[in-house]
């Protein structure tokens, strides 16, 4: 069995498996009290609100995001705001029939598929089809990985679904986008960065 801060690692090295989180979602809103629409004219002020938010906030980064951003940083690939658009690119295609009962509650604690009732592990790789299959693990730490990623996956899911207003596409990666944005220097710049990253990950999800 892995741990789970290796299993965060093993997550990362594909960005198919990143995770998102959306412990931050704070949105700007206008002078009624209304959040600024998901338009041409507002993609515009979001945009410009975002980097100035990312620059000058602290946000929560999720532990699991951690091993993400450092393999970014280690290849050098932080600086390139397509490169992280691919983050967009994943969990939100992964889920399906959601089942957050099956999991202990402190299953991250411990995160072994032995905790888990026989029955609902069959259920879960007949979701699938063919289980993922990562890189040098056995057949139960696959199982292991893959319960990881759908367990974060669907409490994630959860706390996007109740959302109200526009859901922008960096929701989920502010993390990310904040560290990538610490490699810009001018203001207009880094707006640019935004936008690009934002496009990005709207293309891939459009394919």
């Amino acid at each position: 069995m892995k741990t789970v801060e290796e299993a965060f690692n093993i997550l990362a090295r594909d960005c198919y498996f990143w995770l998102p989180s959306f412990e931050n979602t704070t949105r700007p809103k206008d002078r009624s009290g209304h959040y600024i629409p998901d338009s041409e004219e507002g993609f515009e002020y979001y945009c410009q609100w975002l980097t100035d938010y990312l620059t000058f906030n602290s946000i929560p980064v999720a532990t699991y995001q951690v091993p993400i951003i450092k393999r970014l940083k280690k290849r050098k690939e932080i600086s390139n705001a397509f490169l992280l658009g691919n983050a967009g690119f994943s969990s939100y295609y992964y889920i399906f029939n959601p089942n957050l009962k099956m999991y202990p509650k402190n299953f991250l604690d411990d995160p072994n598929p032995n905790r888990i009732k026989a029955e609902e592990l069959v259920k879960f790789e007949s979701r699938f089809g063919e289980m993922p299959k990562f890189r040098g693990l056995n057949a139960n730490e696959n199982l292991q990985i893959s319960l990881i990623f759908d367990y974060i996956s669907i409490q994630q899911y959860k706390l996007v679904s109740k959302l109200y207003g526009p859901i922008w596409s960096d929701m989920g990666w502010r993390a990310l986008l904040k560290e990538g944005l610490q490699t810009v220097k001018d203001k207009n710049d880094k707006v640019k960065f935004t936008k690009h990253f934002i496009e990005e990950i709207s293309d891939l999800n459009g394919k």
